[in-house]
């Protein structure tokens, strides 16, 4: 399990503040990417976490019930079933925008 996240900026809208960045998983686990919501550094918490794909392909989301990124397969044939990607798998860098208070 290791990656950087790197917050490029961010904005107020109303109540709610927007991030834009990247999450750089370099050593994936395989039951997934632990986040620490705190790594965003909203005053009241992370609401929501929008991933895009990362340049190697590689798709995830958010699970805000566990704070763990799910990364999944690259599209290819054997991945397309959804297939979790293996462990130490270096997924790169996911652009995202982190949503909270």
């Amino acid at each position: 399990m290791t990656h950087t996240l790197t917050i490029n900026s961010r904005e107020n809208v109303g109540r709610v503040v927007m991030c834009y960045g990247t999450i750089d998983i370099t050593s994936y686990t395989a039951a997934g990417e632990v986040i620490d919501p705190s790594e965003f550094q909203f005053i009241q918490g992370l609401r929501q976490l929008i991933l895009s794909p990362s340049e190697t392909g590689y798709i995830g989301w958010f699970s805000d019930s566990d704070n763990k990124v799910i990364v999944r397969g690259t599209g290819s044939a054997e991945k397309a079933a959804g297939t979790a990607v293996d462990a130490e798998t270096d997924v790169g860098e996911m652009p995202f925008i982190a949503i909270g208070v």
